[in-house]
């Protein structure tokens, strides 16, 4: 499984018949999040958490499960 990150780009910021922003996805999530209290790492961290509990699930008992990250996860 590969999670996916909050994308870096700001291509669609916007609408082309009101106003375009520099503003990137990230950076737009990162703005809600902190308004309710959150994290966009958090939300990512969850993404994740809830894969091993899938995996937990669905795979044989006692058997682990392991996590590997590398970089920004680019």
């Amino acid at each position: 499984m590969v999670p996916t990150l909050v994308d870096r780009s700001d291509e669609f910021s916007g609408n082309a018949k009101v106003r375009m922003t520099n503003l990137s996805h990230r950076e737009w999530i990162y703005r809600m999040a902190y308004e309710a209290g959150r994290h966009v790492i958090g939300y990512e961290v969850d993404e994740v958490r809830a894969a091993v509990d899938w995996f937990k699930q669905t795979g044989p008992a006692g058997r682990p499960v392991g996590v590997v990250g590398t970089a920004k996860g680019v």
